[in-house]
């Protein structure tokens, strides 16, 4: 006599026909699983994940990014609707910036896709040195560079990077000797070495600049993924 068994595996349901214990067809329905199609940047460190069957919101449904082979974090999540979503994608000031990005639903989880993230880098303040001493001269000129300390959710300017611009020279030269490492929260100095010959004329300008990043919420990271 002909029946169906179903057998139920996690998101799909298989109904085997069976006759005289033979298997005449199999017929398989798979729960739709998420599906990554775009990711695109948005305003500030904001991403729009575009896709299909995200579903509604659940306690467990989350935006992963694998920012190292160590470090696995849940995003914060602005929007979330069947087709699309929002999260914030910060700079946690690690030294890579390829992540893989993943989205967890009630159905599974899609592949994970690749993303470079953006530094959000800006001016912070640039600054005049000039030496013209006409008998010649030389020396080393000391930036000092504030620090930063990170902490959970907080936005924070830290270090990124400087650069040596010369606006005027005759028989002079300068050049960075030492600077602190990006990302740094007690920065060291920057050190200029310049000279200028007898007549000559050095004018130069220090740019530093400075990215926007957060400390890591213990309450985000994730293991084994």
């Amino acid at each position: 006599m002909e029946h169906l068994r179903p057998i139920t595996l996690p998101g799909i349901t298989i109904r085997l026909l069976l006759m005289m214990g033979t298997v005449l067809s199999i017929s398989v329905n798979a729960a739709t699983a998420p599906e990554i199609k775009n990711i695109s940047a948005s305003k500030g460190d904001r991403i729009i994940i575009s896709g299909k069957n995200f579903g509604d919101k659940c306690g467990h449904c989350e935006v992963l990014a694998k920012y190292s082979k160590s470090l696995t974090y849940s995003l914060p999540v602005e929007r979330w609707s069947q087709n699309k979503i929002t999260a914030r994608l910060p700079d946690l000031n690690q030294n890579n910036l390829n992540v893989n990005l993943q989205v967890k639903t009630k159905e599974g989880a899609t592949p994970q896709r690749p993303f470079r993230l953006r530094r959000q880098e800006k001016l912070l303040s640039t600054m005049l040195r000039q030496h013209m001493l006409r008998v010649g001269d030389k020396g080393e000129d000391i930036f000092k560079i504030p620090g930063g300390k990170l902490s959970c959710n907080k936005p924070t300017e830290i270090f990124n990077r400087s650069e040596l611009r010369i606006l005027e020279r005759r028989f002079a030269d300068a050049s960075i000797i030492k600077r602190p490492s990006p990302g740094c929260e007690q920065c060291s100095p920057v050190v200029v070495r310049w000279y200028n010959e007898p007549t000559g004329r050095l004018k130069y300008e220090l740019r530093i600049y400075t990215r926007t990043v957060e400390g890591i919420c213990t309450d985000r990271l994730r293991h084994g993924t």
